[in-house]
């Protein structure tokens, strides 16, 4: 024997239960720790308050979620969608996919321009150097 018979021993944050050996004693006992539990892992000072607004959100969406099925549905009916090709982590719609094609070679057209421009810029450069080397060379 410990002396834990009479003593109180905490059992929450503030709380404090007299050990009872009686059945309905432990069974209150253990609500209690699991209300203590469950209030410590909710953010939320009333958890039964935080069940009703996860409620209406698990309501919502699943409103939503419905709503978009049945809207599928209905153009799958109609014949309204095109087929759509999963590329990497997007998926693109054969005229998505041309579009950016396109961008991209204007894209890579306007850098090929000014590539070649650069090039000309720098081969004058060399040329005017050259010849201004030769000058000096022949003076």
């Amino acid at each position: 024997m410990h002396g834990y018979k009479n003593k109180k021993q905490p059992l929450g944050p503030f709380r404090e239960v007299e050990q009872s050996r009686t059945t309905d004693g432990l069974q209150e006992r253990r609500n209690m720790a699991l209300e203590a539990v469950k209030a410590g892992y909710s953010a939320n000072a009333y958890p039964e308050k935080a069940r009703a607004g996860e409620e209406k959100k698990t309501d919502h969406y699943a409103e939503f979620l419905h709503s978009k099925i049945e809207e599928l549905s209905e153009k799958f009916r109609k014949g309204e969608t095109k087929p759509s090709y999963r590329i990497g982590a997007q998926s693109f719609t054969e005229r998505e996919w041309d579009e950016l094609l396109a961008k991209f070679d204007a894209l890579q057209e306007t850098i090929r321009s000014e590539m070649r421009e650069e090039h000309t810029k720098r081969e004058l450069v060399q040329t005017k150097q050259a010849e201004q080397a030769e000058r000096l060379l022949n003076q």
